[in-house]
């Protein structure tokens, strides 16, 4: 008779226990304690994203993020940085549709370094001082980051199909803004938009990592207690209807000496994270283009040589509209040929749909990958603050890979069937020379190809 500990399922992940505390000031803390592990991870959600981007000054709020690192009213940006460096520690800022993450590490060895790195988050999102050299300085940064991400056809694909697939949509603009949009953002719009977004009601503070509830309340409070105020809220960006009717886009380059075409095929993602529908759909993403194995590369690079890599890209999300789509480039004079292989690809999904043992395949890698999402306290506070950001239930993360091994093949099939673009009702976007439109109309007849420039992208 065994009397060992029963050996855990390795398709049932623990998930860490997470504790939520309402701090008196209206700021949301999140604590994942983590016993044992030597390393505190930290982060600031604000609601401060680029979705609050007044008109013409798109970037405005990633601009001010970048900037909170760059002098307060204690420290100069050399000294913070020099004092977040002495600890050994990361803190840096990002900025997404619908909120700003300041966050950081740091190992716990010394177990002051934990209350260091908080009190230089509190320090950098309370008390910045934007000073108009510094402004200037980051200017020409972000700037230069967007002239720069013009030689990176994949991510102008990427920018013209999020704003091609979202158009009128808040969310299909760029959070990075455009050249011309950071040349009219000045210090006084910075510094409103951080009094009106940088306040504590609908902020979370996330800690994880070697501290007990008790002890993580107790630093919050000393760090962020006495911040107080109400933000603006965001606009919101609704959910559009699903694409219809296709549309077509180039964008010309100009180069002579351009060697590949980067294109997307896709359209607004039918599926929410709150919808039982994601379970069969993740499942048919990964069948179509989720890895090596998947039918888009196999068919594009294994069978007819015409890539290194093809893939099926998606972003469903709860309260904001996100996109879906094949991904890859091609040789400039194989276009037209990779089109119709990719199309072809999409519409045998779609009417044939996966076979068991692709689904058996794609069931396990999506199960039993998961428990990597929580090898780090970093990992797991960036999963479940993702959960509270998004709504979803509490058991959403524990129940994810019962959910996934539930699903039915008549589910995934049908899915298959409804969810993916094929040719009809999609929008497609090259990066190349405007000899490539050719291609894009012999390969879709009957329908016009607009041409873009990297102007029109706010690139240049």
């Amino acid at each position: 008779m065994s009397t060992g500990t029963p050996k855990q399922d390795p398709r049932r992940t623990q998930i860490p226990e997470a504790v939520d505390v309402a701090l008196d000031n209206g700021l949301q803390l999140l604590v994942v304690p983590v016993p044992g592990n030597p390393y505190l991870a930290a982060h600031l959600e604000l609601p401060a994203g680029s979705l609050g981007d007044p008109a013409e000054e798109e970037g405005l709020a990633a601009f001010t993020a970048q900037l909170l690192r760059h002098g307060t009213r204690r420290r100069s940006e050399a000294e913070l940085s020099e004092a977040i460096d002495g600890l050994g520690a990361r803190l840096s800022t990002a900025t997404y549709l619908d909120h700003v993450d300041v966050g950081g590490d740091v190992t716990t060895l010394d177990p002051k370094n934990g209350e260091l790195l908080l009190a230089a988050m509190a320090e950098i999102v309370r008390e910045p001082t934007f000073p108009e050299a510094e402004i200037a300085k980051v200017r020409a940064l972000r700037e230069g980051g967007i002239r720069r991400l013009a030689d990176q056809n994949d991510q102008v694909a990427a920018r013209a199909f999020e704003q091609a697939t979202l158009q009128g949509q808040l969310a299909g603009r760029p959070v990075s803004g455009s050249v011309a949009s950071l040349r009219r953002i000045d210090r006084p719009a910075i510094e409103g938009f951080w009094q009106r977004h940088y306040l504590p009601q609908g902020a979370r503070l996330g800690i994880a990592g070697d501290i007990t509830v008790e002890q993580a309340v107790a630093l919050a409070t000393r760090t962020f207690g006495s911040w107080t105020g109400t933000p603006e809220p965001l606009p919101d960006s609704p959910l559009p209807p699903p694409t219809a009717g296709r549309r077509l886009l180039l964008v010309d380059k100009k180069d002579p000496s351009l060697s590949q075409v980067h294109f997307r095929i896709g359209a607004i993602a039918p599926v929410r994270t709150d919808s039982m529908e994601l379970y069969p759909y993740r499942l048919a993403a990964h069948i179509l283009g989720g890895d090596f194995s998947a039918r888009l590369n196999q068919r594009l690079r294994v069978r007819e040589g015409l890539t290194y890599g093809a893939r099926f890209s998606y972003r469903p999300t709860t309260n904001l509209p996100g996109t879906a789509g094949l991904v890859t480039y091609v040789e400039l004079d194989l276009l037209a040929r990779a089109l119709q292989c990719s199309l072809e690809e999409l519409h045998r999904f779609r009417d044939e749909g996966p076979q068991e043992q692709e689904l058996a395949d794609a069931r396990d890698k999506l199960v039993l990958s998961f428990p990597f999402r929580f090898e780090t306290p970093t990992g797991t506070l960036d999963q479940i603050s993702w959960l509270r950001r998004e709504g979803l239930p509490r058991d959403f993360l524990a129940r994810y890979q019962e959910r996934l091994d539930s699903v039915t093949f008549a589910a995934v099939q049908d899915m298959a069937a409804h969810g993916f673009p094929a040719g009809e009702d999609c929008v497609l976007v090259a990066v190349g020379n405007k000899e490539q439109a050719r291609a894009l109309a012999e390969t879709f007849p009957g329908t016009s190809v607009e041409v873009l420039s990297l102007a029109d992208l706010g690139l240049c």
